[in-house]
């Protein structure tokens, strides 16, 4: 599990951390609890971020079964299916059958339908919209309709930005919770924590997710429906442009999202007006298209970059390494409180203002190392100066002297 994706960070490990759809929880816990060979497949139907994969991971978890999730979308010929059922029937595991309103109707879902009447593991499916679900998938099962209300994304965002260390005031909370799910309410307060965007900034109502936006963009060439940030939808963008782009389309699409990108490294600078600019190029890209678009369902990603290019704590850096030793690694107990993200972004900018006398006696007395201490601005003639300072004058109150060696170097 990947530590740079909230969404992932937080999912749910127990039922009692699932947020809402509490009818729908109990009666499935019920269901995984006593299952027996040929029970029923549970088929969770509603928007993305709702809680339907939590939902079956904390089924798998809380009973000790393997968990084994079937990509629907990739089974597109009928020998897809059969292997897929075949798949359903190894071992002793609970399958996750994802996207199951993605199959075409020219499929055979024959052996699929009579695993599901007969299942020899629990099978957990879901889907986006209730209609476009087969009746050869949704006749064997049980469903339940999911959705999330205000409420259960306001205290998932509560309980992350509490563990992340984030500041959130009320409004920034608000806005937060009026996404139109709780996955991209996750993905833009992490944006929000870990590359400075402020939350309120943008004053749009949000309609759509970034996976919505991505099927209007890319699939229908549809820019009108699309309100998703223009940092998440340039990444996500350059993500999963390649899934469905090719050759010139894809070179046009990469130049206007370059393009974007420029806009958006102006707004790095606290001009945000760049935002119009940079959205207006990265939803140019849906009238780029040369080829005819795949109208099955495709499977979109989250964006790579944010997972790899974030700063972490585990890196051999001055600001790391201070960051660790204040926090006490390797040692009994914490010293500082929050994470990385706000230490970078709270914490680090104080610490570097400090008087010079002031970063003496921090270095001193938290024992900082040199390359510690060059993140606040120490270089290592003045660390070295201090140290010997330091062994000279223990005990004593350390401040530095004037017309000695420290004179004009500190």
């Amino acid at each position: 599990m990947s530590e740079s994706n909230w969404v992932e960070k937080y999912r749910p490990t127990d039922w009692s951390d699932v947020q809402g759809n509490n009818k729908a929880v109990k009666a499935i816990r019920s269901w995984i609890e006593d299952w027996e060979t040929g029970d029923p497949p549970q088929l969770l139907i509603g928007p993305p971020g709702t809680g339907k994969t939590s939902t079956a991971y904390v089924a798998a978890e809380t009973t000790g079964l393997s968990f084994n999730t079937l990509d629907a979308s990739t089974a597109r010929k009928s020998d897809d299916v059969r292997r897929l059922s075949g798949e359903m029937r190894a071992g002793e595991q609970l399958v996750l059958l994802d996207e199951v309103d993605s199959w075409h109707h020219a499929v055979d879902l024959g052996p699929l339908n009579d695993e599901l009447r007969d299942p020899k593991n629990p099978v957990i499916m879901t889907a986006n919209s209730e209609y476009d679900v087969p009746a050869a998938i949704k006749t064997p099962s049980t469903v339940h309709k999911y959705k999330l209300s205000t409420a259960s994304r306001e205290a998932k965002l509560k309980e992350i930005a509490k563990a992340e260390a984030v500041p959130l005031d009320e409004k920034d909370l608000e806005r937060l919770v009026d996404r139109p799910d709780l996955r991209s309410a996750i993905n833009d307060l992490q944006l929000h924590a870990e590359m400075g965007i402020p939350v309120a900034e943008d004053e749009r109502e949000w309609e759509s997710s970034e996976f919505e936006a991505m099927d209007a963009l890319i699939q229908e060439g549809d820019s009108s429906r699309v309100d998703v940030k223009p940092p998440w939808l340039v990444m996500w963008l350059d993500q999963n442009l390649r899934k469905d782009y090719d050759g010139l389309e894809l070179a046009a699409a990469q130049d206007a999202l370059s393009r974007a990108d420029v806009y958006l490294g102006e707004a790095g600078g606290g001009d945000y007006h760049g935002w119009r600019y940079a959205a207006i190029l990265a939803r140019l890209t849906a009238k780029l298209r040369l080829s005819e678009p795949y109208r099955g369902f495709i499977k979109w990603d989250f964006p790579q970059w944010v997972k790899s290019k974030v700063p972490k704590p585990t890196e051999d850096t001055p600001e790391a390494k201070l960051f660790r030793e204040l926090k006490g690694h390797g040692e009994v107990g914490f010293r500082m409180a929050g994470g990385y993200a706000y230490f970078r972004s709270s914490l680090l900018p104080l610490l570097q203002r400090l008087p010079e006398v002031e970063k003496w006696n921090l270095i001193v007395e938290e024992g900082l190392s040199q390359t510690a201490a060059e993140a606040i601005g120490v270089g290592s003639g003045k660390y070295e100066t201090l140290t010997v300072r330091q062994e000279a004058e223990a005990g004593e109150e350390l401040v530095p002297a004037t017309g000695n060696a420290l004179e004009g170097d500190w």
